[in-house]
């Protein structure tokens, strides 16, 4: 260790020096750039190396001019590699302080939890550094109460002391369903207010323990400075937090050279969704449709597909952003199949109310919402109504209109189609054109024959 150090220290003399010289060379530059610039003539000491010196600023550019110090920047190398956390305590953790490194394990993405027991600090880093950790946050309490926060950046520093205060965990917020899941996509990240020279070296050192997200994540945490006290938020952007604010406005097509029952189908379709408009699909690709309802301010893509002339698959996707949502059709029946026209009802324009069935679970849940943000808001008059009823994880579509024929508790049903299941099989965080976007879930293959799980509810 000792003979380590020692070069380390004799390198960082050489680099030192190397970098006076390139200073010096900088300064002959910028003399020779600013009389050619003012049009005087060049300083008499550079006279001689006039020639090699224009030749090095002509090969410049914005990047290569300015010298900089790699030497005393602690984070030159850190977007060569994503950060790997050690989180930690100090001896004899309470409960809550348990808890709370527990969720900051989540917090920060390729952190590991330790519990410390008898080490010291000197023994914690030398490990830090023998597996290559770039990161040791250690977490403070007094009297059950999380009070200090430590983040050494490794191996040799910065580290910076932080006391805390009003911490909320997640274990402590009793509004469980109104909180979102904790995902586990590298976040955005929000830095608001260090604009001076200990801000910005702050926001440094916070911002490299998160590593470089992918452009569809849709996790935001958020360091926001008033008054030198940063307040730490972290939450999932919600794609339909929105959407209330305007009636959804949806695209309807096909498949490339649709048959004539899928035509029927997309044509009764239409009826069924308020707002939304057909178009014959022709030669384009999904991007170029996708490009298409964004410019003109549509809501939500719906793609119907077929197998031999048989609706199979439709597509649902939100836009701007996602998500998308893939589900099998099965016993489609349509308006046009049903001969008994004089017993189907006809087709209200009224918005309808909506019945979602046994979406009990999580993902039925974001099944749902994907669902009902179809349709706008209905009139409390209105006489339509449209039920989605999920029966092990199938799930029924029924389109009714209703009449009260005599008192109060008379009321006339009537279905007017169409009718089908769905089955969801994948949802995806991006929109349909995304081939990258990351999968939200999959179902399983397993799951094919499986009879005991329950997806959507129960």
């Amino acid at each position: 260790m000792l003979r380590r150090n020692v070069r380390l220290r004799r390198e960082y003399l050489y680099r030192k020096s190397l970098e006076g010289k390139e200073r010096l060379l900088y300064e002959k530059k910028r003399k020779i750039k600013q009389a050619l610039e003012e049009g005087k003539p060049i300083p008499t000491e550079l006279r001689n190396e006039d020639a090699a010196l224009r030749q090095e600023i002509d090969l410049e550019d914005e990047r290569t001019a300015v010298p900089r110090s790699t030497i005393d920047d602690e984070y030159a190398n850190a977007t060569e590699r994503d950060p790997k956390i050690l989180l930690t305590t100090s001896h004899d953790p309470s409960a809550p302080l348990k808890q709370f490194v527990k969720e900051l394990k989540f917090v920060f993405p390729n952190s590991q939890r330790m519990n410390r027991g008898g080490q010291v600090i000197s023994e914690i880093v030398e490990t830090c550094r023998s597996h290559d950790f770039t990161d040791l946050i250690l977490v403070h309490e007094h009297r059950g109460v999380p009070d200090n926060i430590i983040i050494s950046h490794l191996p040799y520093g910065p580290t910076a002391y932080f006391q805390i205060l009003n911490v909320v965990t997640r274990h402590d917020n009793k509004d469980k369903k109104e909180m979102g899941t904790v995902s586990e996509a590298y976040p955005h990240l929000i830095l608001n207010n260090f604009s001076t020279k200990m801000g910005e070296r702050t926001a440094t050192i916070l911002k490299h323990l998160f590593p470089v997200p992918k452009p569809d994540s849709k996790r935001i945490i958020t360091f926001a400075n008033q008054s030198d006290y940063i307040s730490f938020r972290s939450t999932i952007d919600d794609e339909y937090a929105n959407a209330t604010e305007r009636d959804p406005k949806i695209l309807l097509t096909t498949s490339h050279d649709p048959s004539a029952p899928l035509k029927q189908f997309v044509k009764e379709l239409k009826f069924v969704f308020p707002n939304s408009q057909r178009m014959n699909r022709g030669g384009q690709v999904i991007s170029e449709i996708v490009e298409t309802c964004r410019s003109h301010d549509f809501t939500d893509l719906i793609l119907v597909h077929e197998h031999r002339g048989v609706p199979d698959n439709i597509i649902i996707s939100h836009l701007p952003y996602g998500p998308t949502a893939y589900f099998q059709i099965l016993n489609v029946v349509t308006r046009h199949d049903n001969k008994d026209k004089k017993e189907m009802g006809t087709v209200s324009e009224a918005y309808p109310h909506l019945i979602l069935n046994n979406f009990s679970t999580k993902m039925g849940e974001r099944t749902a919402t994907i669902l009902k943000h179809l349709f706008p808001v209905p009139k409390p008059d209105s006489k339509r109504i449209i039920t989605f009823a999920n029966q092990s994880d199938y799930i029924s579509f029924r389109h009714h209109v209703y009449r009260q024929s005599g008192g109060p508790k008379s009321i006339d049903l009537k279905e007017v189609g169409p009718r089908f299941e769905l089955r969801l099989y994948q949802v995806k965080l991006g929109t349909v054109d995304q081939l990258e976007a990351q999968n939200e879930w999959v179902l399983p293959s397993f799951m094919n024959t499986s009879k005991k799980q329950k997806i959507l509810g129960e």
